[in-house]
């Protein structure tokens, strides 16, 4: 099955970027602004098109216009029949946090690209999904399925906002066998030949609040006793703290699917150590040094093979003129299937034990591995393919936190894929998401575009 010849996939994508110009415009990032705008312009669209649309939590009022948060959730679907359970396109309105010095950055259009902050980050998926959705309510096609759309506050799950309030309290809107969501990348590799990454699950969270306490006082006090001191000299401490490549299925897949793109017998012979327990931590070492894999690449592959530390929070409050009697830090190390979690965190809290430093909560939230099956990866396949003959596809766990978890567990298959938007080289690709220097091409906005619109009908017709 080929994908509609009749479109006019430039005029589709220009009538794309006029709408992520739109919303990027009246602001999505997360501080300064919320998403309220971009869900009202969607709806908006929807509504024209006659595709019936929402946004979550409702308006308490009589005014239709009327929304209960500025931080909404935006429902939408074109039914079909029951032959199969739905399938959901899942993305979410916010994009990066703006600095303050950046706030006034305005997004621009040229002929070719869309610049500014958020052009990346989130909400070019909504658009690029929301056009899928589009077409084939404008196809007027007999489905066998109901598709579904969720654009969501909160890109990584929510805080009491996002896809995890949806799922916990209007599973109705979402309920699907397949969501497509975000959570993967795309990228050019040699001889100009696309690469579009699908990932599954998503690697653990070892999340441990560490506070120190220090003693009160003028500022001035002795160096030692300021508890912000004691807390980064912990925290430096535990940026000494290597642990050693863990091998799943999933990064078995990602590492041989990686090895196919490469002619060279020595990136070759050190991607397949990549799948060998005694060869692993020599043959990622060696990589790193290889200058014929991406560096893009090479963060992937680290990212799927090793626990890695990241700091979410540093606070300490006092009052004016005074040291603070308590720091805290919130230390997230996200781990691959295999590893012994409670071994990562015996080998953290040892270094920890100094006068004033201590562990005050740890919680531990365990990897979300989810086949891929081969189903999954034809229709993927196919559809890339239906763009761009020489595309091909790379499957892998994803090494981010997407905030899924919260459909799994309710027995959604999910996915995240964006199959055209890239920026280069894979390193460059990483590089330009989140701040003001981001750009995409509205040509690859319209690839995505057409590689959903393709998984769909092969999904759904």
């Amino acid at each position: 099955m080929a994908i509609s010849q009749k479109i006019s996939w430039t005029d589709v994508g220009r009538e794309a970027a006029g709408h992520l110009d739109h919303i990027l415009s009246h602001g999505t990032s997360t501080p300064p602004a919320w998403e309220l705008p971009a869900a009202k312009y969607l709806l908006s669209i929807f509504e024209r098109e006659g595709i019936s649309a929402t946004v979550l939590p409702p308006g308490s009022g009589a005014d239709a216009s009327e929304f209960a948060s500025p931080r909404p959730n935006l429902i939408a679907h074109v039914p079909g029949g029951e032959a199969d359970e739905p399938i959901l396109l899942l993305s979410h309105l916010d994009s990066a946090p703006r600095l303050m010095q950046d706030w006034d950055i305005p997004v621009s259009t040229s002929g070719t690209r869309i610049s500014g902050p958020g052009a990346l980050m989130g909400t070019h998926l909504a658009v690029a999904q929301a056009m899928a959705l589009i077409l084939i309510a404008r196809s007027g096609l007999d489905l066998r399925r109901t598709i579904r759309l969720a654009a969501t506050s909160e890109g990584a799950g929510g805080r009491g906002v996002g896809l995890r309030t949806i799922a916990e309290h209007h599973l109705e809107h979402i309920t699907s066998d397949i969501a497509l969501g975000w959570g993967a990348v795309s990228w050019i590799g040699k001889g100009g030949i696309p690469y579009s990454l699908l990932t599954s699950g998503e690697k653990g969270s070892l999340i441990l609040k560490i506070r120190s306490e220090g003693d009160t006082g003028k500022i001035g006090t002795r160096l030692g006793s300021d508890p912000v001191e004691l807390l980064i000299r912990a925290l430096n401490l535990l940026d000494g703290i290597e642990f050693e490549p863990r091998i799943n299925e999933s990064s078995k897949a990602l590492a041989r699917s990686i090895s196919q793109s490469y002619k060279d017998f020595k990136t070759k012979e050190l991607l397949d150590g990549l799948t060998r327990p005694h060869k692993v931590n020599r043959s990622l070492k060696a990589l790193e040094e290889n200058e014929l894999l991406d560096a893009g690449l090479k963060a992937i592959l680290r990212a799927s093979l090793k626990t890695e530390r990241f700091i979410t929070r540093l606070s300490a409050v006092a009052s004016d003129g005074l040291k603070p009697r308590s720091a805290e830090a919130v230390v997230l190390y996200s781990y691959p299937p295999g590893e012994d979690v409670e071994d990562v965190a015996m080998q953290v809290v040892e270094p920890l034990k100094s006068d004033g430093v201590y562990l005050a909560e740890k919680k531990i939230i365990e990897p979300s591995e989810s086949e891929i099956t081969p189903e999954i990866q034809a229709l993927a396949r196919a559809s890339i393919k239906d763009v761009d003959k020489d595309a091909r596809l790379v499957v892998s766990l994803s090494p981010w936190t997407t905030g899924h978890a919260s459909l799994r567990k309710f027995g959604t298959r999910i996915f995240g894929w964006e199959p055209f938007i890239h920026a280069g080289g894979l390193r460059d690709t990483l590089a330009g998401r989140g701040g003001t220097a981001e750009k995409i091409e509205i040509d690859d906005l319209e690839r995505e575009i057409r590689a959903y619109y393709s998984f769909l009908l092969r999904s759904c017709q």
